[in-house]
């Protein structure tokens, strides 16, 4: 049988908090990128990459809210 953890692992806490550091920071320097080549396919999948990025950071903060790790103030 399956225990639930009701607190994470000092390294689980760290590693989450830097997926949502650099997952912010991959979105933002994508988008600015993705603007400056717009209309190249190099330019859309920046773009596409970026949108991707921030489903997996709304999708990602249910999670680690339950262990009381929010991705922003």
């Amino acid at each position: 049988m399956a225990t639930e953890r009701t607190e994470l692992h000092p390294a689980e806490h760290r590693a989450y908090r830097e997926l949502y550091a650099a997952c912010r920071q991959l979105i933002t320097r994508w988008r600015r990128i993705g603007s400056a080549l717009e209309g190249t396919p190099v330019g859309d999948r920046l773009k596409d990459g970026a949108a991707e990025t921030s489903v997996l950071l709304t999708e990602l903060g249910p999670r680690t809210a339950s262990y009381g790790l929010y991705g922003g103030p």
